[in-house]
């Protein structure tokens, strides 16, 4: 069966010459993270976020989260000011504000820019299917080479300034050059999912996809998109990227060409055919209560709920039953010894029949045997008896 995709993607891409440089924050002269007098840095974001981002009141759900390579675990939020839906944004564009944090939730950068929508029409350079084989991952390549098109007034006083707007500290900012589209395909349905990832695209070195199978305790499966010598993991539960993996460092050569992921889910392997070089990672989920109480609230809210049936999952390998006087015993081991002991018993009953059975009559047996005496001896009486 074939399948023709539509690679014409209408979406909404920043207006360099619009961002707001230098930011708004980090004031000019400010390091950030701070090295000298931590307390001080704390006490001034404090007051900026109280005057210059509380105000705002900003929606609970941002328009775009945009996971950061650099600094590591650092995200940004991108929020639309304007009222209505950004599908309501007309040519004028529309203004958003995108504040980026560190992963202790602390303010790193805050700008502003315009957004306008774009007609943008890509290429189809990778592609996976899921271990079900009901759904399909497609990596499009979207050229961002030209900025969007605005109005001749927009046009006018945007002239000339592109190269003074690019934010230098903290990557690029989204919808900002080459990018990378990941979405998913039903197969059964040929809808697409809702949600995608846009990714950055930085070389020209070929990306490639992986998918991993569906877990049952955070009830997500994981897309493994190796671009520009970065594994990024993608969440389909969480529609984000969780985790970014360098295995050369910041190094783009030689260039990473083979990705794929174990079966279970547990080991990851990434390849280099030109230096002969295999990386392997074991994946794992975190341990303990506190975090099994997060991965439990992922659970429930998870978008891949109805994705697959329970059967079709992995289950975590560290579940424990609490169970004959012991404090936990492996869930594995556990349902293994009791099948064995099952069958053991199964087997031990039949061998014991077998024996009685051999040693002495059925009871049915010796009750034909005695009826059949008892008839004999009664004959033998009667002709006896009888006269010469």
């Amino acid at each position: 069966r074939q399948l023709k995709l539509g690679l014409s993607v209408r979406q909404l891409v920043v207006a360099p010459e619009t961002v707001s440089y230098p930011p708004l924050f980090p004031p000019a002269g400010m390091t950030v993270p701070p090295t000298p007098r931590p307390s001080e840095h704390r006490a001034f974001v404090r007051r900026y976020e109280a005057t210059n981002i509380t105000p705002l009141d900003l929606p609970p759900t941002p328009w775009r989260v945009l996971r950061l390579d650099t600094p590591e675990g650092a995200t940004r939020y991108t929020y639309y000011l304007g009222k209505g839906d950004v599908e309501a944004i007309g040519e004028d564009g529309g203004e958003f504000v995108s504040i980026t944090r560190d992963a202790d939730g602390n303010l790193l950068r805050h700008t502003t820019a315009k957004y306008y929508w774009r007609q943008t029409r890509g290429q189809l350079v990778a592609a996976a299917l899921s271990p079900s084989a009901g759904e399909l991952a497609t990596l499009v390549y979207l050229p961002m080479d030209d900025p969007p098109r605005q109005s001749s007034r927009r046009r006018s006083k945007a002239s000339g300034r592109r190269e003074s707007n690019v934010g230098p500290a903290l990557g690029q900012e989204a919808g900002e050059g080459p990018q990378l589209r990941l979405q998913v395909l039903n197969l059964e349905t040929l809808e697409w999912a809702k949600g995608s990832a846009l990714l950055p695209a930085a070389t020209l070195l070929r990306p490639r996809l992986a998918w991993g199978p569906m877990l049952d305790v955070p009830l997500s499966d994981y897309i493994y998109v190796l671009a520009d010598n970065v594994v990024r993991i993608y969440s389909l539960g969480s529609l984000s990227v969780v985790r970014s993996i360098r295995p050369l460092g910041a190094n783009v050569a030689p260039p990473l060409d083979s990705i794929d992921v174990s079966s279970d889910g547990r080991h990851l392997v990434v390849g280099c055919s030109s230096a002969r070089r295999v990386f392997l990672y074991a994946i794992g989920m975190p341990t303990g209560g506190p975090h099994r109480a997060c991965l439990l609230a992922s659970r429930r809210g998870s978008a891949r709920a109805l994705a697959l049936p329970c059967e079709q999952r992995v289950r975590e390998v560290g579940w424990a039953l609490a169970t004959e006087g012991r404090e936990r015993v492996h869930v594995e081991r556990y349902m293994r010894r009791t099948v064995d002991e099952m069958v053991d018993a199964a087997i031990a009953a039949a061998q014991r029949g077998g024996r009685r059975s051999r040693a002495r009559p059925s009871r049915r047996g010796s009750q034909r045997n005695l009826r059949a005496s008892r008839r004999s001896r009664g004959s033998s009486s009667d002709t006896d008896g009888e006269p010469d």
